[in-house]
């Protein structure tokens, strides 16, 4: 199957399902997916370890960089889980954007230098709970 859907990251952009937060953001880093490596290895191997997936996955978190506005409010660290959805731009010749989306809560915000000549920026890591677990849903 031909991936006739490359692009870059322009246009993307993120969504709080409950709370009313909007701001216009430089960057959306999905991260990653993981499990523990439990090691199982025996006394008779040879070489390496031997390993198994653990039983559950760690849907890892996503860390935002926004500009930052004296005039916005900022959400709570720590507080309601909501939904959260990043929506992946349409790419030429696609009809439909591709998402992600699970609930979570910002488990950290980073609050902006002050610095001549310089927009202000912040950042915020939101974490997958585990709620509803993210979903990728494929673009058309």
């Amino acid at each position: 199957m031909a991936n006739t859907f490359k692009d870059t990251g322009h246009g993307a952009s993120l969504t709080f399902g409950t709370s009313a937060h909007s701001f216009d953001w430089t960057s959306i880093e999905l991260g990653e997916i993981s499990t523990t490596a439990i090691q199982c290895t025996k006394l008779a191997d040879t070489n390496f370890h031997s390993k198994l997936a653990g039983d559950l996955k760690d849907a890892g978190s996503i860390t935002c960089s926004f500009y930052f506005d004296a005039g916005t409010a900022l959400p709570a660290v720590g507080g309601a889980a909501e939904t959260l959805t990043v929506t992946f731009p349409v790419p030429s010749g696609g009809s439909g954007a591709a998402t992600y989306a699970g609930t979570g809560f910002i488990e950290s915000l980073s609050l902006p230098s002050l610095t001549t000549d310089e927009l202000q920026t912040a950042s915020m890591t939101f974490t997958w709970d585990g709620g509803t677990d993210p979903t990728f849903t494929v673009g058309t």
